[in-house]
């Protein structure tokens, strides 16, 4: 990982215009515990950015929402390397329905946890983009002090640029 930085200095570092770069969107997947998990867009103004990631999901008895908004801005964009700090936002909530077994009878539950984080991210390739970012986290913020906690993020994506 201390590597990484090092590889994108070594590469010529392209002018920031969107006629010399022109892939200011980006469409994939996202996997953080941060930034969300699911289907994700990006866009870059010229060296900010944001990524919006969402994943509903709903059975017959569980329905699960995923929704990540996060800001970021570029530190270092070179011909197949981004190197950018993150602010990653999180909100999913889950509900379930199931049988009480001491009184049969059927109750639904329900979970709200938001996660936000700061960290470094790294992109990877020219048209297809693997991007891995690191970060501290605040987890579980809306459960107030007790359930509250604060530990290492990593969060992965695969994206196509376009």
């Amino acid at each position: 990982m201390l590597l990484l930085p090092i590889c994108g200095w070594a590469q010529e570092e392209e002018a920031r215009s969107r006629s010399t770069n022109p892939f200011v969107n980006e469409v994939g997947f996202n996997a953080g515990a941060t930034t969300g998990l699911g289907l994700s867009y990006r866009h870059w103004f010229d060296r900010a950015g944001i990524q919006i990631t969402a994943m509903p999901y709903k059975l017959e008895n569980e329905a699960l929402i995923s929704g990540g908004l996060t800001a970021m801005l570029s530190l270092h964009n070179a011909r197949y390397v981004r190197i950018f700090g993150y602010w990653g936002n999180h909100l999913w909530y889950r509900s379930w329905r199931h049988t009480d077994y001491n009184t049969g009878a059927t109750k639904t539950d329900t979970d709200t946890c938001y996660n936000t984080g700061v960290g470094f991210g790294f992109s990877l390739g020219r048209v297809v983009a693997f991007n891995i970012s690191i970060g501290y986290g605040a987890y579980n913020v809306l459960g107030g002090w007790d359930a509250l906690s604060l530990l290492p993020t990593g969060e992965v994506g695969l994206y196509w640029r376009f």
